[in-house]
């Protein structure tokens, strides 16, 4: 999705895919789990803020959404779906002008597998090794 009036440096828009992850343009592995050397070896920078076998198809499912001003473009999965389930997830990705982001997790399913989350440049990246980031 090309930007209309959002921007994000070095960006032209976003790729959005429904299990978890927003990427600078196509060419990333659709991909409903990863690990980290999938992760830090893509063709084009990303975040993931989620990693999982998400279905925004399902019937009664949220949707993922997208929202831009000239300040910040917002990508959110909006209660989406586990894939086969109804066990919903809640997170949104904000990317800002200036080069800020911000990832937010509101209800997370516990449901299928695990979530996988993080950035990583185009690769291929050194893995630095598990980060503890719940303090």
């Amino acid at each position: 999705m090309p930007f209309t009036v959002g921007s994000f440096p070095g960006w032209t828009g976003v790729a959005v895919g429904s299990n978890g992850y927003v990427s600078k343009a196509a060419g990333n592995p659709i991909t409903l789990s990863s690990t980290p050397a999938t992760h830090l070896n893509n063709a084009q920078e990303w975040f993931v803020l989620g990693c999982h076998d998400f279905n925004p198809a399902a019937a009664g499912s949220g949707l993922v959404k997208m929202e831009e001003t000239a300040a910040v473009t917002v990508i959110t999965w909006d209660g989406v779906y586990d894939f086969g389930g109804t066990s919903a997830s809640t997170m949104q990705l904000q990317l800002y002008a200036n080069g800020s982001v911000t990832m937010a997790w509101g209800t997370m399913s516990a449901a299928g597998n695990g979530f996988f989350t993080g950035y990583s440049p185009s690769g291929p990246n050194l893995d630095p090794g598990t980060t503890d980031i719940s303090a």
